[in-house]
């Protein structure tokens, strides 16, 4: 694991954009992308809460390593206005061999020259960030800064809850595209990304081992990914999900 190095004191200036009219979400972070002038950009939705030296410790990390072009962070769930989950994302070689699960960084900071490279493409909206991810990962190095710097609010009216059904299709759409020998269902890509954690940890064992190869490389890793699933499913039971 990386250690994360002290964090500068970073001043933050705010500017306000409005656009000339709401053409959705992409148009509005393509835009954005245009207006950057400075080396690195952070994003995070308005709903969720950076903590004070989320930037700092960012941006320090990636001074530390000029290999990487984005680096994410863990982050913590809050359910009603309480601390939930710890989500501790992967890091190092195991965030590049498990690259293609939702989501490999949250709360991404980024090169503003790699990610004017990619851009987001308004063909996988609501799915926009885990397509971006997928091309990034699989083109650029990245990784995750190993402390909580976010917290993410579990609600009814979040994109993830209110348009759930269009973000796994597309999901589902852009994972096709970068792993194509993979012929996986809609039902079947949700178990094996664990979004869902209804199937039980044999059964996904059972539907990945088809693709080990192509999804992670090592025995070793996809026997990391089976305990990381069953450890997620027993606590949902725990949970009564």
């Amino acid at each position: 694991m990386a250690l994360c190095p002290k964090p500068p004191i970073v001043t933050v200036l705010l500017r306000v954009y409005n656009g000339e009219r709401n053409a959705g979400i992409i148009f509005a972070l393509n835009a954005g992308i245009d207006l950057i002038t400075t080396k690195y950009v952070a994003r995070m939705d308005a709903d969720d809460v950076s903590l004070p030296d989320r930037l700092a410790r960012q941006v320090a990390f990636l001074e530390s390593r000029p290999d990487l072009a984005a680096c994410g962070c863990w982050l913590v769930g809050l359910v009603d206005g309480r601390l939930r989950d710890v989500m501790r994302r992967p890091t190092g070689e195991y965030l590049r061999q498990t690259a293609w699960r939702p989501v490999p960084i949250y709360a991404p900071c980024l090169k503003t020259e790699v990610l004017r490279e990619l851009r987001y493409r308004p063909e996988y909206v609501h799915a926009e960030d885990y397509d971006l991810d997928m091309r990034l990962c699989r083109s650029h190095r990245v990784d995750n800064v190993p402390a909580v710097l976010y917290q993410y609010r579990l609600h009814q009216t979040s994109v993830s809850q209110a348009f759930y059904s269009p973000q796994q299709t597309n999901s589902w759409r852009t994972f096709r595209e970068h792993f194509p020998s993979i012929d996986v269902a809609l039902e079947d890509f949700r178990t094996l990304t664990g979004v869902s954690c209804a199937a039980s940890p044999l059964v996904r064992m059972r539907l990945k081992r088809r693709w080990r190869k192509e999804l992670f490389g090592t025995f070793a890793a996809s026997a990391r990914d089976d305990l990381w699933y069953a450890a997620r499913w027993l606590r949902a039971r725990v949970r009564g999900r």
